[in-house]
């Protein structure tokens, strides 16, 4: 068994030739058309859409970037398209309720009735407005004024005759005063056709006088009465006439309005005609205002020709008037007043006042009777993520409400509104990551009852021949739409390798073709600096590296510290007790490796396994923690089969100040702990990465190729000797995606990348010495301090297994 049979060679890792593609540019390239590799997502959705079923909204799971947006979007307006006529979106209206103006009526119409309706009640309010008035101010309400005062003048001089004769019977004068106002008085008892003179009165008994004076009481209460009946006749004839010619105005306005068979439709135009036939004198020439102090009061109430017009104002809520099919409404900013929608408030005299015209859509009702398209991660950021989510599930279960923000919550409200629920008809589309669905999945029971759709799209397909094609019309679509310069064979190339790095695994291509086009649009612009025709591979990598540049300063500091001795790494000669690990570090968008050098000392005593990272509080998760329970577990298989082990290992991660989680340091903790113990040192220009079975056999950790192009560079920076490299596990070596740099290393043998199914594979190459020698060191070291401790004990202390 040599080293180099472990050793992965240039020829096993992926790197694609040119001139395995057909052609020598994207121009010679169908653009794409379809989405890559997303079959199954697509059939889920498409399936999502034509269940119109309540419950059957749809879920996108997908990492940003794999398409589901695209897919979304273009698989929505082709459903439209194919089944345009099956669609009937419907206007929606608020109008005034004349029972309690604080709830509004809903209409629903035909699509662009809505405005039509509107229009049409602006016209009937406009032409009442003009007619009501001319017809106070024409000639034939003249006439008909002037027939009705002749009426009651004739009652007036009848009702004087019979009042005259009346008065005669009850020994009364009954006459008019110099002033022409009637007047009533005893007769005189010397001259009958003349009132009784007050000399005369004033001689009478007090009993006589008591009688004449009742007497002349009741006739005046009859004449008052008399006349009260005139002028009542008088105002009612008035009344009738101006009602009989009003209604013959709205009729004509209103014309064939309420001929509808929608009844509350038909009920609101009634009350409208109602209400105008009621409140007609406010549409009456301001001279004819019997009282001007009272109109001006009824004007600083409001009651003018403004509040008059209020009723005839339709809010036309949503609008489908130019809507071609359904409605899809894409909402990219989830804020409760954009999605459910608003009541505006004005501000008059120091008071809120709102009325129905006020009430503004948002995207749940503007797409309703179609589409809406939501994005998760928008949805539940902010303070009120969650207020937002529950408003939409109650939405979709009992329909639209709109209601005040501060009503929601629960917080203070000044009131207002409650406009009549809204039944909705919508497929809502939510588009999220991974983690964001099986969260809502576990966390929430209405959740799988109103998205019974999952259609997940997947960030990797397989990387053949076929996903190459895909990549290079892809490449070619966005030259196209892009605007960008045709990418040559070796450009294409390095682009599809890019998309395997994505992956992070040889055997897959990535999806994520939001990063993709970023990277087309960054090749074409140092194409373009070069002033180059095409975009070439150079370009690409030009972009690729131009990219890590601008992004990478903390990658660079760690590098600074490692060369200037900061940060203490070792890249040459043996140690013992110490290794180098490989983590990876995430800030945002960037990932990159970074080395960690581990020490173990072993000692005698009870203490079993202390790791300085587990044993600080919130310095380590679970993952980590697990892994030194295998590590302790291995060290009893294999080294505490006849005796208990009485050691103490003290593990520290050198200069790591942070939090640490995952069981990818758990083979270089091993072997650190089996140098101790063994006394054989660690070549320090080899790192190692990977996890471990109880059995010692290596398993898979994530990040490898950021790990291995990290410690290529901490070489290279101290210095490559021809030595370095990384033992990774034999199961991550598709995982290798590496830059060509380390591939141009590797080729020429100054870099080493070694691959290992066991630890005991790992043992030979980090040692140099086959495995049983190591591990009789390792046994005849754990032997004697079980030994030591016996002896001290004088054998009378059971050492117990740790």
């Amino acid at each position: 068994m040599e080293k180099a049979d472990f050793e992965v060679t240039v020829d096993k890792l992926f790197h694609l030739n040119p001139d395995n593609l057909d052609f020598e540019n994207t121009t010679a390239v169908e653009p794409l058309k379809d989405f890559i590799g997303q079959e199954r997502a697509i059939s889920a959705f498409n399936f999502g859409l034509k269940v119109r079923a309540p419950g059957h909204n749809i879920f996108a799971v997908g990492v940003a970037g794999s398409g589901q947006d695209s897919v979304v979007r273009r698989h929505v307006r082709q459903f439209i398209d194919l089944h345009k006529t099956e669609f009937k979106p419907k206007d929606y209206c608020y109008v005034h309720n004349f029972t309690d103006k604080t709830q509004p009526i809903l209409l629903i119409m035909e699509k662009g009735q809505g405005e039509i309706f509107k229009k049409r009640l602006e016209m009937i309010f406009t032409s009442a407005a003009e007619q009501i008035p001319s017809f106070f101010q024409g000639d034939n309400y003249a006439k008909n004024i002037a027939e009705i005062e002749q009426l009651i003048t004739n009652k007036r001089r009848n009702l004087f005759d019979a009042m005259k004769k009346e008065a005669e019977k009850r020994s009364l004068y009954f006459g008019k005063d110099k002033n022409n106002n009637l007047e009533w008085m005893p007769l005189s008892l010397i001259d009958f056709s003349q009132p009784m003179p007050t000399k005369e009165f004033n001689t009478l008994p007090e009993k006589q006088k008591q009688v004449l004076n009742r007497a002349s009481r009741s006739f005046g209460r009859l004449v008052k009465e008399s006349l009260k009946l005139i002028n009542d006749l008088y105002d009612q004839k008035i009344k009738e006439m101006e009602l009989r010619w009003v209604n013959v105005i709205l009729e004509g306005v209103f014309g064939d309005l309420g001929d509808t068979s929608d009844d509350k439709i038909k009920t609101f135009v009634k009350h409208l005609k109602g209400f105008l036939l009621k409140q007609y004198n406010l549409l009456k020439p301001r001279e004819q205002n019997e009282n001007p102090m009272m109109a001006m009061m009824m004007r600083h109430n409001g009651e003018d020709r403004e509040d008059l017009s209020l009723p005839f104002k339709v809010n036309v809520f949503v609008d489908n008037s130019g809507t071609d099919g359904a409605p899809i409404v894409i909402e990219t900013n989830h804020t409760f007043l954009n999605l459910v929608g608003k009541i505006d408030k004005k501000v008059a005299q120091g008071f809120y006042f709102t009325d129905h015209t006020m009430i503004r859509a948002g995207s749940l009702a503007q797409a309703n009777g179609g589409f809406l398209i939501l994005y998760a991660s928008e949805l539940f950021s902010g303070p009120y993520g969650w207020h937002n989510w529950v408003k939409i599930k109650n939405v979709l279960k009992t329909g639209l409400a709109i209601e005040d923000f501060a009503d929601h919550i629960g917080s203070f409200s000044v009131g207002g509104l409650k406009p009549e629920t809204i039944p909705l008809d919508i497929k809502v589309i939510l588009i999220g990551d991974p983690w964001i669905y099986y969260l809502l999945t576990t966390h929430d029971d209405d959740f799988s009852k109103l998205f019974k759709v999952k259609a997940e799209f997947e960030s990797e397909i397989k990387a053949n021949q076929s996903s190459f094609e895909s990549y290079a019309g892809f490449i070619a679509m966005c030259c196209g739409k892009e605007s960008l310069l045709p990418f040559d064979k070796s450009g294409v190339a390095k682009v599809i390798e890019y998309g395997i790095r994505l992956a992070d695994d040889q055997r897959k291509i990535s999806t994520q073709f939001g990063k993709i086009k970023e990277l087309l649009i960054e090749a074409n612009y140092w194409a373009k600096e070069s002033n180059s025709a095409v975009v070439t591979g150079a370009h690409v990598v030009q972009a690729i590296e131009a990219k890590r540049k601008r992004i990478n300063l903390a990658e660079d500091r760690i590098l600074e510290y490692i060369e200037d001795g900061t940060i203490i790494i070792d890249t040459d000669g043996k140690k013992i007790g110490q290794i180098n690990g490989l983590a990876v570090r995430e800030l945002g968008e960037l990932s990159f490796g970074s080395p960690i050098c581990i020490i173990a000392r072993t000692f005698c005593g009870r203490a079993g396994l202390i790791n300085i990272k587990r044993k600080v509080k919130g310095m380590s998760g679970p993952i980590f923690a697990q892994a030194d329970e295998i590590i302790a577990g291995y060290l009893g298989g294999q080294y505490a089969q006849n005796i208990p082990l009485a050691l103490s290992i003290v593990l520290s991660f050198e200069q790591s100040y942070g939090p640490i989680e995952g069981d990818s340091a758990l083979t270089a903790e091993l072997l650190t702990i089996i140098s101790s113990l063994s006394g054989l040192g660690i070549d320090q220009g080899i790192a190692i990465t990977g996890s471990m079975r109880l059995t010692g056999l290596e398993q898979p950790v994530g990040g490898i190729t950021a790990k291995v192009e990290c410690w290529f560079k901490v070489c290279k920076t101290q210095g490559l000797t021809g030595n370095q490299g990384v033992i990774i596990p034999r199961l991550n070596f598709n995982n290798l995606v590496l830059n060509e740099e380390v591939m141009k290393a590797i080729r020429n043998g100054s870099f080493h990348i070694y691959s290992a199914n066991s630890i005991d594979e790992v043992i030979f190459m980090a040692f140099g010495k086959k495995p049983a020698i190591v591990h009789k060191l390792t046994q005849e070291k754990v032997e004697s301090f079980y030994q030591k401790i016996k002896a001290k004990n004088s054998g009378s202390e059971k050492i117990e297994n740790s």
